[in-house]
């Protein structure tokens, strides 16, 4: 809970699990993962040097969010409504939600060699999207956007709405 602060979402980064290394994890033959593996790219993500960590905080680059090491407050990401539905396939999805959390005064707080996370191999998700999620993402920064219109509170229940201040949720329905 070192990093966990009100008013705060954290991201980390992730060292990514090449195909092969990823059957094996899930088969259960490979029980733990270390960054000198082979299978692993990008293995300086998955470093946990926690005094690397206060330096990177303290004087690294802004990190780009990565929603497989991502963390929120429940009533901020409520506040926030979630990821955009109206995002298709792949692209800024992750970093357009850090918009929206930034504009609602929720400050991103990376966890670089400190949060660790191994990105299991997968298909690529449909990226001819992409262009139309950037366009999307843009708008939201030109804007100012703190919310977006389809969003978690479609799935909620009860409904719940946000004003404003923070803490001070509505409970509408039932």
């Amino acid at each position: 809970m070192l990093f966990a602060r009100e008013g705060c979402f954290v991201t980390g980064s992730r060292g990514i699990i090449t195909e092969l290394l990823t059957r094996k994890v899930l088969s259960g033959e490979i029980t733990s993962l270390s960054p000198l593996m082979k299978g692993i790219r990008s293995s300086n993500n998955v470093i946990r040097i926690p005094i690397m960590s206060i330096l990177y905080h303290t004087f690294g680059p802004t990190r780009a969010p990565r929603g497989c090491n991502m963390a929120f407050w429940r009533n901020d990401l409520i506040r926030v409504n979630g990821y955009d539905e109206d995002f298709k396939g792949w692209g800024f999805e992750d970093a357009e939600l850090c918009i929206r959390l930034n504009n609602s005064e929720i400050h991103q707080r990376c966890m670089k060699f400190r949060g660790v996370a191994f990105h299991l191999h997968h298909n690529q998700a449909e990226r001819s999207g992409c262009n139309s999620n950037e366009q999307r993402y843009k708008d939201s920064i030109r804007c100012h956007r703190t919310r977006c219109e389809k969003g978690l509170d479609r799935h909620l229940t009860p409904k719940i709405s946000y004003e404003i201040g923070r803490g001070s949720a509505i409970v509408i329905g039932g």
